[in-house]
C-alpha cells in the first residue's frame, strides 16, 4: 500500500513543473519515483490550473460581466414586480440590444397582456419577450417557453432599477469564483486521466521502438509529467485573448507531449542499471 500513498506536502514538488519543462534528465528521477507521488503531482497541477483559471475569470470575464450589468442599469427601464404583474416606468415596448451582441434582442412591453407568438420574436429579431404577465424565451428548437409571473409573485413589490442591477453585479463574483473552482478542478483531473491513458499508448510504442525496456510504472510516471509543458501553454492561453483552432491544439498536444515522452524514455533507459551477464554454465 505504500506505493499508493499520495504526498501533498513534499516541498520539492513545488519545482517539479519547472524541472519537467526544462530538464530531460529530471525524468530519470520521475521514472523511479512512486505512483503515489505522481498522483500527488497530478493534483498539484490541477490546483495550479484552477488558480490560473480563477485569475483568468478575474481579468478576462469579470470586467465583461461588470460591463453588462452597468449597461443593464443604464438601458433597462425601471420595472416594478408586484401582485404577479410587471409594470414599467417607460410606456410602450423597449428593445434591448447589447452593443457587443446586436443580433440578440430582448423586448420589454409591460403594456401587453396577450400571448407572444414566434412571429413576433422573429419580427423583432429577439430571443425573449417580457410582457405584463409573462416572460417568453425562444429555445433552439424554435419552441417558445413561457414563465407565468402569477406563479412567482413576491410577497412585496420588487423594484428593478439601476441600484438593483448594480447590487446584482456585485453579487456575481460570490457565485462565479466558487463555480469556477468546483467546475475546473475535477474537470482537469478527469481530462488529464483520460489524456494520460491515450499518451500511455504512445509511451508504450516509444518504449518498444527504442528498446528501452522500461516497466509500466516508470512509463506512467513519465507520461503524467510529460504533459506539463502543454498544461503551461494552456494556462497561458487562458490569460491572453488568442483563440487557437482545435485541430492545431490537438496536433500541438501530440507533438509536444510525444517529444517529451520520447526524450524522457531514452533518458530514463540510459540511467537504468543493466543486468550483469549470466555466468556460464558449469
Amino acid at each position: 500500500m505504500a506505493i499508493l500513498q499520495i504526498s501533498y506536502t513534499d516541498p520539492a514538488m513545488i519545482l517539479d513543473p519547472i524541472n519537467s519543462i526544462t530538464s530531460i534528465a529530471f525524468y530519470r528521477k520521475v521514472a523511479a519515483q512512486s505512483l503515489g507521488r505522481t498522483v500527488g503531482y497530478l493534483f498539484y497541477l490541477a490546483t495550479l490550473f484552477t488558480l490560473v483559471t480563477l485569475l483568468a475569470v478575474k481579468v478576462r470575464i469579470m470586467p465583461q460581466v461588470a460591463g453588462v450589468f452597468d449597461w443593464l442599469g443604464k438601458s433597462v427601464p425601471v420595472l416594478t414586480f408586484a401582485g404577479g404583474k410587471l409594470s414599467s416606468a417607460t410606456p410602450g415596448p423597449t428593445i434591448l440590444r447589447h452593443p457587443a451582441a446586436q443580433e440578440v434582442g430582448v423586448v420589454i412591453d409591460t403594456d401587453r397582456t396577450e400571448p407572444v407568438t414566434p412571429a413576433m420574436l422573429e419580427e423583432n429579431k429577439a430571443i425573449a419577450y417580457v410582457t405584463s404577465n409573462a416572460f417568453y424565451i425562444k429555445r433552439e428548437t424554435g419552441r417558445i417557453e413561457v414563465q407565468d409571473f402569477s406563479k412567482a409573485a413576491p410577497p412585496k413589490p420588487v423594484v428593478v432599477d439601476a441600484d438593483f442591477w448594480k447590487t446584482a453585479g456585485e453579487m456575481i463574483p460570490y457565485f462565479m469564483y466558487p463555480a469556477a473552482v468546483l467546475f475546473t478542478f475535477p474537470l482537469f483531473l478527469f481530462w488529464k486521466v483520460f489524456a494520460t491513458a491515450l499518451y500511455m499508448i504512445m509511451a508504450l510504442l516509444i518504449n518498444a521502438l527504442a528498446q528501452a525496456q522500461l516497466d509500466a510504472k516508470p512509463l506512467l510516471n513519465i507520461t503524467v509529467y510529460a504533459q506539463t509543458f502543454l498544461v503551461a501553454l494552456e494556462m497561458i492561453l487562458l490569460l491572453i485573448p488568442a483563440p487557437v483552432p482545435l485541430a492545431l491544439q490537438t496536433l500541438a498536444s501530440f507533438l509536444i507531449t510525444g517529444t517529451y515522452i520520447g526524450l524522457a524514455v531514452r533518458s530514463a533507459a540510459s540511467a537504468a542499471p543493466t543486468a550483469p551477464p549470466a555466468a556460464p554454465a558449469q
